[in-house]
């Protein structure tokens, strides 16, 4: 019953709760019953969101031999503060960290080089290619369009 006790207590048995009850007559003496929770229903409706739509400009880029392994393409992407790193939509990412359409913000750059009309930026441990910027995000750092 101690083991029982230190269980709960520990909250290893999480789903079960104690009810103590005291019997009547001349001694005092507990009974434990262990009973179920009901679990409570979800007040939010479950809605199944679609995969972000990859955008023509990451299907483009997509079809050129960059001459690297590329980690991931980015589309409406800017600059982080001290353009020290890139915040941008992920699309194909080899590593298989991200899904597609998933908000993401590099590691620091390590530097950058123009391939193709396209800007291939090498971070700490991964090279992206910039499809597309989010509007003045490029900062006329570039003057690459894509």
């Amino acid at each position: 019953m101690r083991t029982l006790i230190r269980l709960l207590l520990a909250g290893l048995c999480s789903d079960l709760f104690l009810a103590a009850k005291l019997a009547r007559g001349g001694h005092q003496h507990m009974r434990f019953y262990m009973v179920r929770r009901g679990t409570p229903l979800s007040s939010s409706k479950i809605v199944d969101t679609p995969l972000a739509a990859m955008p023509s400009s990451v299907k483009k880029a997509m079809q050129i031999d960059f001459g690297w392994e590329i980690t991931a393409f980015l589309s409406s992407v800017e600059y982080g503060t001290g353009e020290l790193f890139l915040e941008g939509i992920v699309f194909c990412d080899r590593e298989k960290r991200f899904d597609d359409g998933d908000p993401i913000r590099t590691s620091f750059i390590m530097g950058s080089k123009e391939v193709q009309g396209y800007l291939v930026v090498q971070t700490l441990s991964s090279r992206y290619v910039i499809c597309d910027w989010a509007g003045d995000g490029a900062r006329g750092n570039s003057k690459i369009q894509h």
